[in-house]
Protein backbone atom coordinates (compact mmCIF):
# COMPACT_ATOMS: atom_id res chain seq x y z
CA UNK A 1 0.00 0.00 0.00
CA UNK A 2 2.85 2.37 1.22
CA UNK A 3 4.94 1.75 -2.36
CA UNK A 4 0.92 2.41 -4.47
CA UNK A 5 0.92 6.08 -2.87
CA UNK A 6 4.56 7.09 -3.46
CA UNK A 7 4.24 6.11 -7.15
CA UNK A 8 1.17 8.92 -6.59
CA UNK A 9 3.55 11.92 -5.86
CA UNK A 10 5.79 12.30 -8.48
CA UNK A 11 3.09 11.94 -11.23
CA UNK A 12 0.67 14.57 -9.35
CA UNK A 13 3.37 17.17 -9.48
CA UNK A 14 4.62 16.44 -12.91
CA UNK A 15 0.62 17.18 -13.99
CA UNK A 16 1.00 20.33 -12.19
CA UNK A 17 4.18 21.86 -13.15
CA UNK A 18 2.87 20.73 -16.75
CA UNK A 19 -0.56 22.81 -15.99
CA UNK A 20 1.17 25.53 -14.58
CA UNK A 21 3.86 26.16 -17.44
CA UNK A 22 0.49 26.04 -20.26
CA UNK A 23 -0.64 28.78 -18.67
CA UNK A 24 2.20 31.12 -18.62
CA UNK A 25 2.62 30.61 -22.35
CA UNK A 26 -0.72 31.57 -22.68
CA UNK A 27 -0.76 35.04 -21.00
CA UNK A 28 1.87 36.37 -23.51
CA UNK A 29 4.44 39.04 -23.28
CA UNK A 30 4.13 41.94 -21.05
CA UNK A 31 6.24 44.12 -23.31
CA UNK A 32 4.01 46.61 -25.72
CA UNK A 33 4.29 46.82 -29.01
CA UNK A 34 6.72 49.50 -30.36
CA UNK A 35 5.05 52.65 -32.18
CA UNK A 36 2.41 55.25 -31.68
CA UNK A 37 -0.35 54.56 -29.49
CA UNK A 38 -3.74 54.53 -31.67
CA UNK A 39 -7.45 53.95 -30.26
CA UNK A 40 -9.67 50.98 -31.29
CA UNK A 41 -13.36 52.96 -30.61
CA UNK A 42 -15.29 53.09 -33.04
CA UNK A 43 -16.73 56.54 -34.11
CA UNK A 44 -20.51 57.71 -33.25
CA UNK A 45 -21.72 57.32 -36.92
CA UNK A 46 -20.62 53.47 -36.91
CA UNK A 47 -22.04 52.91 -33.50
CA UNK A 48 -25.29 55.07 -33.99
CA UNK A 49 -27.40 53.04 -36.54
CA UNK A 50 -29.68 56.47 -36.76
CA UNK A 51 -28.69 59.23 -38.43
CA UNK A 52 -27.93 63.05 -36.00
CA UNK A 53 -30.26 66.09 -37.06
CA UNK A 54 -28.95 69.51 -36.25
CA UNK A 55 -29.80 73.36 -36.74
CA UNK A 56 -28.39 74.65 -40.48
CA UNK A 57 -29.63 77.63 -40.74
CA UNK A 58 -28.25 77.44 -44.65
CA UNK A 59 -31.03 75.56 -45.22
CA UNK A 60 -33.95 75.71 -43.76
CA UNK A 61 -36.44 74.00 -42.58
CA UNK A 62 -34.49 70.91 -41.69
CA UNK A 63 -36.14 68.29 -44.50
CA UNK A 64 -35.92 64.27 -44.23
CA UNK A 65 -36.15 63.18 -47.89
CA UNK A 66 -35.15 59.39 -47.29
CA UNK A 67 -36.77 56.77 -45.14
CA UNK A 68 -35.09 55.64 -42.25
CA UNK A 69 -34.59 56.66 -38.87
CA UNK A 70 -33.53 60.05 -37.26
CA UNK A 71 -32.60 61.36 -33.63
CA UNK A 72 -32.24 65.26 -32.81
CA UNK A 73 -28.68 66.13 -31.32
CA UNK A 74 -30.01 68.96 -30.30
CA UNK A 75 -33.13 71.58 -29.88
CA UNK A 76 -34.42 72.35 -33.25
CA UNK A 77 -35.41 76.25 -33.61
CA UNK A 78 -37.61 77.34 -36.54
CA UNK A 79 -36.60 80.75 -38.11
CA UNK A 80 -39.87 82.85 -39.36
CA UNK A 81 -42.46 81.78 -42.26
CA UNK A 82 -40.69 78.09 -41.81
CA UNK A 83 -41.60 75.00 -40.33
CA UNK A 84 -39.11 73.25 -37.86
CA UNK A 85 -38.83 69.69 -39.87
CA UNK A 86 -40.22 68.79 -42.90
CA UNK A 87 -40.73 65.14 -43.26
CA UNK A 88 -40.72 63.94 -47.43
CA UNK A 89 -40.64 60.64 -47.32
CA UNK A 90 -42.40 57.37 -46.42
CA UNK A 91 -41.38 55.27 -43.65
CA UNK A 92 -39.67 57.52 -41.12
CA UNK A 93 -39.13 57.69 -37.41
CA UNK A 94 -38.25 60.50 -35.83
CA UNK A 95 -36.90 60.33 -32.00
CA UNK A 96 -36.59 64.03 -30.93
CA UNK A 97 -34.40 62.54 -28.41
CA UNK A 98 -35.54 64.57 -24.94
CA UNK A 99 -35.00 67.80 -27.04
CA UNK A 100 -37.61 69.98 -28.56
CA UNK A 101 -38.41 71.84 -31.40
CA UNK A 102 -39.01 75.22 -30.47
CA UNK A 103 -40.82 77.89 -32.76
CA UNK A 104 -41.90 81.44 -31.98
CA UNK A 105 -45.42 82.87 -32.13
CA UNK A 106 -44.12 86.27 -32.37
CA UNK A 107 -41.98 85.99 -35.80
CA UNK A 108 -44.59 83.61 -37.16
CA UNK A 109 -43.02 79.73 -37.40
CA UNK A 110 -45.35 77.86 -39.11
CA UNK A 111 -45.60 74.28 -38.17
CA UNK A 112 -43.34 72.19 -35.75
CA UNK A 113 -43.52 69.21 -37.58
CA UNK A 114 -44.54 69.22 -41.62
CA UNK A 115 -45.04 65.57 -43.25
CA UNK A 116 -46.00 65.90 -47.10
CA UNK A 117 -49.23 64.76 -48.22
CA UNK A 118 -50.03 61.05 -48.41
CA UNK A 119 -45.64 59.81 -46.20
CA UNK A 120 -46.99 57.22 -44.91
CA UNK A 121 -46.05 55.42 -42.11
CA UNK A 122 -44.19 58.39 -40.15
CA UNK A 123 -43.57 57.57 -36.39
CA UNK A 124 -42.51 60.96 -34.22
CA UNK A 125 -41.82 60.51 -30.19
CA UNK A 126 -39.98 61.33 -26.79
CA UNK A 127 -39.74 65.05 -26.86
CA UNK A 128 -41.35 68.83 -26.99
CA UNK A 129 -43.06 70.88 -29.81
CA UNK A 130 -43.88 74.10 -29.50
CA UNK A 131 -45.32 76.97 -29.74
CA UNK A 132 -45.86 77.55 -33.11
CA UNK A 133 -48.66 79.73 -35.01
CA UNK A 134 -49.83 76.44 -36.81
CA UNK A 135 -49.64 73.05 -35.86
CA UNK A 136 -47.42 71.22 -33.54
CA UNK A 137 -47.89 68.25 -35.49
CA UNK A 138 -49.28 68.54 -38.85
CA UNK A 139 -49.85 65.08 -40.78
CA UNK A 140 -53.81 65.39 -41.79
CA UNK A 141 -53.19 64.06 -45.55
CA UNK A 142 -50.90 61.13 -44.38
CA UNK A 143 -51.87 57.69 -43.28
CA UNK A 144 -50.70 55.24 -39.97
CA UNK A 145 -48.68 58.18 -38.16
CA UNK A 146 -48.18 57.59 -34.76
CA UNK A 147 -47.14 60.02 -31.97
CA UNK A 148 -45.42 58.73 -28.58
CA UNK A 149 -44.72 60.24 -25.59
CA UNK A 150 -44.95 64.08 -27.10
CA UNK A 151 -45.68 67.33 -25.42
CA UNK A 152 -47.77 69.37 -27.72
CA UNK A 153 -47.44 73.11 -26.15
CA UNK A 154 -48.88 76.34 -26.83
CA UNK A 155 -49.31 75.62 -31.17
CA UNK A 156 -52.54 76.67 -32.91
CA UNK A 157 -53.49 72.90 -32.99
CA UNK A 158 -50.99 70.65 -31.12
CA UNK A 159 -51.22 67.48 -33.16
CA UNK A 160 -53.39 67.10 -36.31
CA UNK A 161 -53.43 63.72 -38.42
CA UNK A 162 -55.15 61.41 -41.04
CA UNK A 163 -56.77 58.21 -40.86
CA UNK A 164 -55.60 55.04 -39.07
CA UNK A 165 -53.23 57.28 -36.75
CA UNK A 166 -51.65 55.99 -33.16
CA UNK A 167 -51.37 58.61 -30.16
CA UNK A 168 -50.33 57.11 -26.99
CA UNK A 169 -48.77 58.61 -23.65
CA UNK A 170 -48.63 62.53 -25.12
CA UNK A 171 -49.73 65.72 -23.37
CA UNK A 172 -51.18 68.52 -25.53
CA UNK A 173 -51.62 71.89 -23.46
CA UNK A 174 -52.87 75.32 -24.27
CA UNK A 175 -52.69 74.82 -28.14
CA UNK A 176 -55.83 77.57 -29.27
CA UNK A 177 -58.02 74.70 -31.02
CA UNK A 178 -57.98 71.48 -30.54
CA UNK A 179 -55.50 69.56 -28.65
CA UNK A 180 -55.43 66.23 -30.49
CA UNK A 181 -57.15 65.79 -33.76
CA UNK A 182 -56.98 62.14 -35.71
CA UNK A 183 -59.00 60.71 -38.90
CA UNK A 184 -60.77 57.41 -39.08
CA UNK A 185 -59.74 54.11 -37.53
CA UNK A 186 -57.02 55.71 -35.58
CA UNK A 187 -56.32 55.08 -31.42
CA UNK A 188 -55.80 57.75 -29.12
CA UNK A 189 -54.58 56.63 -25.39
CA UNK A 190 -53.38 57.49 -22.29
CA UNK A 191 -53.22 61.17 -23.08
CA UNK A 192 -53.68 63.91 -21.11
CA UNK A 193 -55.33 67.53 -22.69
CA UNK A 194 -55.74 70.45 -21.00
CA UNK A 195 -56.63 74.03 -21.49
CA UNK A 196 -56.90 73.79 -24.79
CA UNK A 197 -59.67 75.57 -27.44
CA UNK A 198 -60.63 79.28 -28.17
CA UNK A 199 -64.71 78.23 -28.70
CA UNK A 200 -67.40 75.78 -28.08
CA UNK A 201 -66.64 73.63 -31.51
CA UNK A 202 -63.17 73.07 -30.41
CA UNK A 203 -62.61 69.77 -29.02
CA UNK A 204 -59.49 68.60 -26.73
CA UNK A 205 -59.49 65.32 -28.59
CA UNK A 206 -61.11 64.64 -31.80
CA UNK A 207 -61.47 61.40 -33.15
CA UNK A 208 -63.00 60.67 -36.43
CA UNK A 209 -64.92 57.60 -37.70
CA UNK A 210 -64.44 54.33 -36.11
CA UNK A 211 -61.69 55.37 -33.54
CA UNK A 212 -61.06 54.27 -29.95
CA UNK A 213 -60.58 56.35 -27.81
CA UNK A 214 -59.47 55.05 -23.78
CA UNK A 215 -57.99 56.01 -20.72
CA UNK A 216 -57.51 59.81 -21.58
CA UNK A 217 -57.96 63.04 -19.50
CA UNK A 218 -59.66 65.69 -20.97
CA UNK A 219 -59.75 68.92 -18.61
CA UNK A 220 -60.40 72.85 -18.66
CA UNK A 221 -60.54 72.67 -22.14
CA UNK A 222 -62.65 75.43 -24.09
CA UNK A 223 -64.90 73.19 -26.29
CA UNK A 224 -65.74 69.57 -25.92
CA UNK A 225 -63.65 67.30 -23.87
CA UNK A 226 -63.82 64.35 -26.26
CA UNK A 227 -65.43 63.96 -29.75
CA UNK A 228 -66.00 61.04 -31.44
CA UNK A 229 -67.71 60.35 -34.41
CA UNK A 230 -69.64 57.61 -35.86
CA UNK A 231 -69.04 54.05 -33.95
CA UNK A 232 -66.09 55.34 -32.62
CA UNK A 233 -65.70 53.60 -29.02
CA UNK A 234 -65.17 56.00 -25.89
CA UNK A 235 -64.20 54.05 -23.14
CA UNK A 236 -61.93 54.60 -19.51
CA UNK A 237 -61.93 58.49 -19.83
CA UNK A 238 -62.11 61.55 -17.30
CA UNK A 239 -63.75 64.53 -19.24
CA UNK A 240 -63.76 67.05 -16.38
CA UNK A 241 -65.01 71.09 -16.54
CA UNK A 242 -64.83 71.40 -19.89
CA UNK A 243 -67.21 74.57 -21.25
CA UNK A 244 -69.49 72.31 -24.09
CA UNK A 245 -70.18 68.51 -23.89
CA UNK A 246 -67.27 66.31 -21.54
CA UNK A 247 -68.03 63.78 -24.31
CA UNK A 248 -69.52 64.06 -27.22
CA UNK A 249 -70.14 60.38 -29.23
CA UNK A 250 -72.30 59.18 -32.07
CA UNK A 251 -73.56 55.88 -33.00
CA UNK A 252 -70.89 54.66 -30.91
CA UNK A 253 -70.16 53.33 -27.63
CA UNK A 254 -69.37 54.97 -24.52
CA UNK A 255 -68.42 53.15 -21.51
CA UNK A 256 -66.64 53.21 -17.78
CA UNK A 257 -65.87 57.10 -18.59
CA UNK A 258 -66.49 59.92 -15.87
CA UNK A 259 -67.90 63.66 -16.76
CA UNK A 260 -68.14 66.15 -14.24
CA UNK A 261 -69.00 69.83 -14.30
CA UNK A 262 -69.73 68.79 -17.83
CA UNK A 263 -72.07 66.06 -19.83
CA UNK A 264 -72.04 62.81 -21.74
CA UNK A 265 -73.74 63.50 -24.92
CA UNK A 266 -74.94 60.94 -27.25
CA UNK A 267 -77.33 60.31 -30.27
CA UNK A 268 -80.04 58.49 -30.06
CA UNK A 269 -77.93 55.30 -31.57
CA UNK A 270 -75.03 55.16 -28.82
CA UNK A 271 -74.54 53.14 -26.50
CA UNK A 272 -73.80 53.71 -22.72
CA UNK A 273 -72.76 51.61 -20.00
CA UNK A 274 -71.18 52.40 -16.84
CA UNK A 275 -70.66 56.41 -16.71
CA UNK A 276 -70.56 58.87 -14.03
CA UNK A 277 -71.57 61.93 -14.50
Amino acid sequence: MNQRRNLLVPVILVLGVGVGSSLWVRAGSLDPPGGAITGTMKDLDTVEPRTAIRNNLDATPVTITSRGSYYLAENIFALPSQDGIRIDAFEVTLDLNGFSIVGNTDTGSNNGVFVVANRHNVTIKNGTIGPFTQDGISATSSEQVVLENLRLLANSTGARLGDFARVTDCIANDNQNDGISVGAGSIVSRCIVTDNGNDDFDSAIRAGTGSLVESCMALSNTGNGIRATNGSIVRGCTSRSNTATGVDANSGLVHGCSATQNAINISAFTSVDNNEN
